[in-house]
This record gives C-alpha cells, structure tokens and sequence, in this order.
C-alpha cells in the first residue's frame, strides 16, 4: 500500500511538473452554479472540455474555467528528439513525448 501511494503521489507530480495551466474567471453578471463562457456557453461543475486540434482540457471549476496544457521543452542532448502527440487521445496522454536515441 505504501509503495502504491509513493508511485501515486510521484505519477502526479510528474504531470503537474509537465504542463501548463489559465484561470479564466466566470463573468461578474453570470449567476449559474457552474461556468460560463463566451465560446463554450455553460458548463457544470467539473465538466471538462478538450478542444479540437489542441493537446489541452479545459475544467469547470468552483468560480470559473481552468486550462492545463502541455508545456514546451528545450532538449540539449542531441541523443534526445521532441516526438509529436498524438491529438486523437485524451489530455495529458496526447501531449508529446520525448525519446532519447536508445528508445527511439
């Protein structure tokens, strides 16, 4: 069980430590219990949106949208590439990755 929350708790910073994230807060005039949003209309509370042709979620939260993204890399091993996602998955796996000569 212990080792179980150590991969847990290391899996998560791991992703938070890789990508991006916006608030964008609600309207001052809009009174809904969820979000509201000029380009998606209205939301319920933790209902998550991934647009298309974008490697991001966006997520109804208590008082406004959150965007998370992937964030960009800088390699300087030559060893290494930035191999692109794969925009027909889900975020965070369609975000891309990077593969170092011995696994590529």
């Amino acid at each position: 069980m212990k080792d179980s929350c150590l991969v847990l708790t290391l899996v998560t910073f791991i992703t938070l430590v890789d990508s991006w994230m916006a608030f964008s807060p609600n309207p001052e005039n809009y009174t809904g219990p969820g979000c509201y949003n000029k380009d998606y209309g209205e939301l319920s509370l933790s209902q998550e949106i991934q647009p298309n042709g974008v490697c991001m979620v966006i997520v109804c939260e208590r008082g406004g949208l959150s965007y998370r993204g992937c964030s960009s890399v800088d390699i300087d091993d030559e060893n290494c590439s930035v191999m692109p996602g794969n925009l027909s998955k889900p975020y965070p796996k369609c975000c891309y990755e990077i593969k170092c000569r011995d696994e590529l």
